[in-house]
């Protein structure tokens, strides 16, 4: 999957919204990389959040 595949509704957001099966490993928007499975229609942080 390439990041054409989720749906990013502002440039300053920092979650995506998946539009297809995103798999483990994948590249998501930013450079971020997919560490679980993510289904189609769920949102997807793109950066990192706070840790904790």
């Amino acid at each position: 999957m390439n990041a054409a595949s989720t749906i990013l509704l502002s440039p300053a957001d920092n979650v995506a919204v998946a539009n297809g099966r995103i798999e483990i490993g994948a590249a998501l928007p930013g450079g971020a990389v997919a560490v679980a499975a993510i289904d189609p229609g769920h949102k997807v942080a793109i950066t990192g959040g706070c840790p904790g």
